[in-house]
């Protein structure tokens, strides 16, 4: 069959991808039995991943410490959603995770909606309500939400945003970024 070359849809745009053939990877054609049980997990996969969900993201101000798009591609890759399936990308405004997810919503022409916290109004209080602000939007939305969290480990707004939406039955996945500032 040969080697088949595709497009990646971030990175170097000019940048191909060269998947080889199954005769060049096994040395021999697949067995029936093989093509049944890839198919099999094709589709999971593909059902997986063009499930459509909303994605509520909540993190550090300092940042993903690495290229936005990598980290949420690592981060869509871990929850097993591919990134076409997001409907829509909800966030605290905040700068760091928040605004760097909402750029990389833009780069996928994917809707974001911002939950800025009202400082001036609440003060130290408006975190947390903005925090169950974005979770309760979330949680009335027909489509299943997942939460993205990167946090650093002294993000107490991180970690209360990943609380509360366990809280109300939202899946969580915790993503690793940069140790070195809190």
């Amino acid at each position: 069959m040969g080697n088949s070359v595709q497009d990646r849809p971030h990175g170097n745009p000019g940048a191909k991808v060269i998947i080889p053939s199954v005769d060049e990877v096994l040395g021999r054609p697949f067995t029936d039995t093989e093509l049944a049980l890839a198919g099999q997990a094709l589709a999971r996969t593909t059902a997986e991943a063009t499930a459509k969900v909303r994605i509520l993201v909540t993190g550090s101000r300092h940042g993903f410490g690495c290229d936005p798009c990598l980290a949420m591609e690592e981060a869509m890759s871990a929850a097993g959603l591919g990134c076409g399936a997001v409907v829509e990308l909800v966030h605290g405004d905040a700068r760091g995770v928040d605004r760097q997810a909402a750029e990389w919503a833009a780069s996928w022409c994917r809707p974001n909606k911002s939950f800025p916290a009202a400082w001036a109004m609440f003060g130290s209080r408006a975190g947390a309500l903005r925090n169950q602000e974005m979770v309760d939007y979330c949680a009335a939305q027909p489509e299943p939400c997942v939460c993205l969290a990167f946090p650093c480990p002294k993000s107490r707004g991180t970690w209360d945003c990943v609380r509360r939406a366990k809280a109300a039955g939202i899946r969580v996945v915790v993503a690793k970024i940069r140790e070195d500032e809190g």
